[in-house]
């Protein structure tokens, strides 16, 4: 993360026909878990602070009037202070499709896209491995202050050597983003995924052992010395979030969101986290 920080200043620092042509932005964050474990028994709920940096950058590949083909190159890392085992780092590449239906600015568009992602981590090789993510959104400005969106999304996660991290999961979801004046931005959104949990437990836990699809091989301690093991379980997560977006200049932008998360699991598996994040934004 000492690095990524010059290099977050140092990217923003390049003259602008560097980037000509291209869609970038680069973040560096502050984000809070209450429940990084995804665990419903409190003994189980494991809270930590990360640091987060990221990078992206897009070209249209294909360009008409109102369509365009864009590719994506990404990477983003992920530093816990407490946990550091599961500190993460994940760089990415995708297409999208983006078509608008109309030739004014306020017609509504649909976006297609797919990506891939690599997944390592600092010290949790059971969680090492991919995943590839398809999605179709569409979106419209409905006023001069008002955007919405909705759109699903498909996402199948395969680890290099632990069967319980194998995940497929279906959502969908709708957000909407109020622009209050030239400077302020209020957004929120919900999400709604069907498929593959993992919530992480000490041993034994009958309850989440008796509704388990798979259970990790090995104890996980990637949350301490204590016996933990790791369970897949089939559920439903709904997730409610809400956002606050301040410019503080051309360019650069401050971002404080909060997302909620209540888990329904088979078996009766429940659990809830709150997450918080603070970001400094660069786009251009």
């Amino acid at each position: 993360m000492r690095l990524a920080i010059p290099l977050f200043f140092a990217l923003a620092a390049l003259p602008p026909a560097t980037l000509a042509g291209y869609e970038s932005d680069l973040g560096l964050a502050v984000h809070y878990d209450d429940n990084l474990s995804r665990a419903e028994r409190s003994g189980d709920r494991i809270p930590d602070t990360a640091f987060e940096f990221s990078a992206h950058l897009s070209a249209p590949a294909l360009e008409t009037s109102r369509s365009t083909l864009l590719w994506d190159v990404g990477l983003t890392a992920q530093i816990w202070t407490q946990l550091a085992a599961l500190s993460e780092f994940a760089p990415s590449a995708g297409l999208r499709y983006r078509y608008r239906m109309g030739p004014d600015f306020s017609a509504p568009w649909v976006e297609a896209g797919f990506s891939a992602r690599a997944l390592q981590h600092a010290d949790s090789v059971m969680r090492d491995g991919g995943e590839v993510l398809g999605g179709l959104t569409l979106g419209q400005r409905l006023t001069e202050q008002l955007d919405a969106r909705l759109g699903y999304r498909w996402r199948v996660r395969r680890a290099e050597k632990e069967a319980v991290f194998d995940l497929e999961n279906h959502e969908g979801f709708v957000q909407l983003d109020f622009q209050l004046d030239e400077r302020w931005l209020v957004y929120g959104g919900f999400t709604a995924r069907s498929g593959d949990l993992v919530t992480v437990s000490k041993v034994p836990n009958r309850k989440a052992l008796s509704s388990a699809s798979a259970i990790s091989r090995g104890f996980d301690f990637a949350f301490g010395d204590t016996p933990r093991r790791a369970y897949r379980i089939d559920g439903l997560t709904l997730s409610p979030a809400l956002g606050l977006n301040y410019l503080l200049a051309e360019r650069w932008s401050l971002d404080l969101v909060g997302d909620g998360l209540v888990a329904l699991a088979d078996g009766d598996n429940t659990y809830h986290q709150f997450s918080l994040t603070l970001s400094l934004l660069w786009q251009f």
